[in-house]
């Protein structure tokens, strides 16, 4: 039923009266009900502007992100699920000409999403400022003499990037609309549906064009087929909306793309794994701890905060078989000012990747430390390197100080100070196994001289030994 999909006690729409994003909405979701779609399995990821708040009224699993970075969004779930259903909502400010350098490469890439273009040919919500779809001397809030650029073939572009799907319809032929929108639905790649539906309260009304039934008349008779629109020329096009399908071809998707290098590159590491045994790591390993770990690890620049960072959230995924995630931060400059690595283990899902109360906060420099330090729960403990970082006093939670640098250059070299600190995060939170951290090791170092590599394991033993004293 329709009402699956819709969160009816948001009703009446917020859209202004005679605007035809309620057709284009109700197209979607029959397709939705007809196919069988579920809440569970299908996302849709909308942007900024009228078409935009669609989200307010569905009841699927939804993002709502920033202005012309829906496909983006989009384009992130699919490849991490392929599996869902995903549909992204877009006008024409977000879909071209704010959002057009994503909406080509998501074409160019051929990613198996839905988008949705709903074209009221100006930026609706702000106000009736021409967008890149406006056409040329039209009366909006920015062009109140007529508008001096020609407008977006929007479908031209998407099918010049290669996308494998491309149509037009308009709200007026309901029929042509949820038709099209369900072949795109059952495309296999980038598909991109642009719905023209001409803004009645800024765009109809700058340009005198009547009420909304007035408009739709203007729809009927503007529009024409592409085979009525073959041979004419720019000039004799100027005004009339060309619906159909421009392209509809098979082309391999980006997800099964990139699934097969996956999947090619397992099997490689299976056969170099029969003829060269990896190193084991088993002797006095000690297992990832079971529960969550929130973890903040900080210096600046050149210290090797981040791939420290990444080491631990790859033990924690692929060698401890956890949930992990990474997010980073650093400034501009590549060395001497701060960097962050936050990372989250879990044995449980994980709905968003920043830490925002650290179990642990290790800082590496004072820079990091005077950034990092300040708003911390009664739970956070901190460790310092203390040949770096002058502790506040005033602090009341734990603070450890290490000689993380001394230590790193009586193993060899300061640079693996990095890798004594993944030891003793390993060995006083218990985030990661110790073979898994090993194995990280061996995956970054293993390429290099066998002294390298060695210093490495040495630098990671010493930090789970000094994390036995804290």
């Amino acid at each position: 039923m329709l009402k699956d999909y819709l969160l009816v006690e948001k009703f009446p729409l917020f859209w202004c009266s005679g605007c035809g994003n309620g057709i284009a909405l109700q197209a979607i979701v029959r397709n939705m009900d007809k196919r069988n779609w579920t809440r569970k399995n299908t996302v849709v990821a909308t942007g900024i502007g009228c078409w935009g708040k669609a989200d307010d009224y569905l009841s699927t699993n939804r993002i709502h992100g920033t202005h012309g970075r829906a496909l983006p969004f989009s384009t992130g779930v699919k490849l991490a699920n392929p599996k869902l259903n995903v549909i992204t909502i877009m006008g024409d400010g977000d879909g071209i000409t704010i959002g057009g350098n994503h909406l080509i490469h998501a074409a160019r890439r051929n990613v198996d999403v839905t988008a949705i273009m709903v074209n009221n040919l100006n930026y609706g919500m702000t106000g009736g400022q021409y967008s890149g779809t406006t056409p040329k001397s039209s009366l909006t809030k920015t062009s109140v003499y007529g508008h001096v650029e020609n407008g977006f073939d929007v479908c031209g572009v998407v099918k010049a990037a290669g996308g494998s799907f491309v149509a037009r319809c308009t709200v007026y032929d309901v029929n042509q609309l949820e038709k099209i929108i369900g072949q795109a639905m059952d495309h296999k790649g980038f598909s991109f549906v642009e719905i023209i539906s001409p803004c009645p309260t800024h765009f109809g009304r700058n340009n005198k064009l009547g009420d909304a039934p007035a408009m739709m008349k203007l729809i009927k008779e503007n529009t024409i087929s592409i085979k009525q629109a073959e041979g004419l020329d720019f000039e004799e096009l100027r005004g009339k909306f060309v619906t159909g399908i421009f392209e509809n071809r098979e082309q391999e998707d980006y997800s099964t793309a990139y699934q097969k290098i996956i999947d090619g590159l397992q099997i490689k590491q299976k056969v170099e794994d029969k003829d060269e045994p990896k190193e084991q790591f088993i002797e006095n390993d000690v297992s990832a701890a079971p529960g969550r770990k929130e973890i903040t690890i900080s210096g600046v620049g050149g210290q090797g905060m981040i791939l420290c960072g990444t080491m631990i959230a790859n033990a924690s995924a692929i060698n401890d078989h956890k949930n992990a995630t990474l997010s980073t931060e650093y400034g501009t400059e590549t060395r001497g000012t701060f960097a962050k690595a936050d990372v989250i283990s879990s044995d449980d899902e994980i709905f968003f990747p920043d830490v925002t109360d650290p179990d642990l906060v290790v800082c590496l420099h004072q820079i990091a430390y005077e950034r990092y330090t300040g708003k911390l729960s009664e739970k956070s403990k901190i460790i310092y390197n203390s040949d770096e970082v002058t502790p506040d006093l005033a602090q009341s939670h734990k603070e450890i100080g290490i000689p993380i640098t001394k230590i790193a250059k009586e193993i060899g070299n300061t640079a693996v100070a990095n890798i004594v600190t993944l030891g003793i995060i390993a060995g006083y939170t218990g985030v990661v196994s110790h073979s898994g951290a090993k194995e990280q090791i061996q995956s970054f170092f293993g390429s290099k001289s066998d002294k390298i590599l060695q210093m490495n394991y040495q630098a990671f033993d010493k930090g789970v030994e000094v994390a036995k004293y804290l």
